[in-house]
């Protein structure tokens, strides 16, 4: 399933804004996006080719799309366990990519590619930060 950002979305949330993100991020950003987006960046680095200060640009965007490929594929697993607290091995799928997650932030803190102060309150909000299956918050 895929969703838009759109007037439907926002009535459908009501908690609105930015703050849904932490909740239904994984159905906003599909894996097509993030593959578009892939196409998009590999165009852009052979057009900066040539410009180093185009080149660093084009590779701050690459560390963007690499986090939000790993926030969705978190949020996926977070929400299978969800949907099945008792199979095997969803808690352990969940808690290896949050922590594939944490270590590529761990490589971008100081690059202020994502403000990871934030996402980390929207993350406890949503309930998957807490590593517990229907946490607080989200649908």
């Amino acid at each position: 399933m895929s969703r838009l950002r759109d007037e439907e979305f926002i009535r459908t949330h009501a908690v609105g804004g930015w703050n849904s993100l932490g909740w239904v991020g994984d159905e906003i950003v599909t894996p097509q996006a993030i593959e578009r987006g892939g196409q998009l960046l590999a165009a852009a680095r052979t057009a900066a080719a040539k410009d180093e200060q185009a080149m660093q640009r084009v590779e701050f965007l690459g560390k963007g799309l690499v986090h939000t490929r790993l926030v969705v594929e978190t949020m996926r697993a977070y929400r299978a366990w969800k949907a099945n607290p008792g199979k095997l091995g969803l808690p352990k799928e969940f808690t290896g990519k949050l922590h594939e997650l944490d270590g590529y932030r761990q490589t971008i803190k100081s690059d202020y590619v994502v403000d990871l102060a934030l996402l980390r309150k929207l993350e406890l909000w949503s309930g998957w930060r807490s590593g517990r299956p229907g946490g607080s918050g989200g649908k």
